[in-house]
């Protein structure tokens, strides 16, 4: 649904003179933040599934399209992600990163997938903590994006939960509108 919703939303801005580009996790990401909740969970079909239909309906439709992995180097996360697990749950919360409050875009959205019933603490910790890097990789993605592609309009069908919210923070943070 997102595919369509947002894809149309790019296409109709192409369609009048904007020059769109759609950013794809293509997988990077540690926690999908689409529909998953802790009754819906997340699996590698559907990963697989989004990222395969995403790209062919953008190369379909003529949209410019990038993936996370374009802007980014994973092995970096590798360290990050044990830094991470070191964190107190608190520090997790208010864990800031390149001035934007990852953290409360992590927490966000661990309590969006256990739909307000935390059923067990260690899954809602290790939720949290993939959320959280979830929200480090979209603040990098986003600087990237600033510096490579020069955006002036930011264009989201969210502008909260760890991948989507820390997107948009830094690009608000750096006067670029939504």
């Amino acid at each position: 649904l997102h595919t369509f919703l947002e894809g149309g939303i790019s296409k109709s801005l192409q369609l009048r003179g904007h020059d769109t580009k759609m950013i794809l996790c293509g997988g990077a990401l540690s926690m999908c933040t689409t529909f998953h909740r802790i009754d819906h969970p997340p699996n590698e079909w559907s990963c697989k599934n989004c990222i395969n239909f995403s790209e062919r309906f953008y190369k379909i439709v003529g949209l410019n399209y990038a993936v996370y992995s374009d802007y980014i180097n994973s092995e970096k996360y590798d360290k990050i992600s044990d830094e991470i697990k070191t964190l107190s749950v608190d520090k997790c919360k208010k864990y800031v990163y390149k001035h934007v409050n990852v953290g409360q875009h992590a927490e966000i959205s661990a309590n969006r997938f256990f739909k307000g019933y935390i059923s067990s603490k260690k899954l809602y910790d290790e939720i949290l903590r993939k959320e959280l890097l979830n929200a480090i990789k979209a603040t990098d993605v986003a600087e990237k994006v600033i510096e490579k592609e020069k955006p002036d309009i930011l264009v989201t069908s969210h502008g909260c939960y760890s991948s989507w919210g820390s997107f948009a923070d830094y690009f608000t943070q750096n006067g670029i509108s939504m």
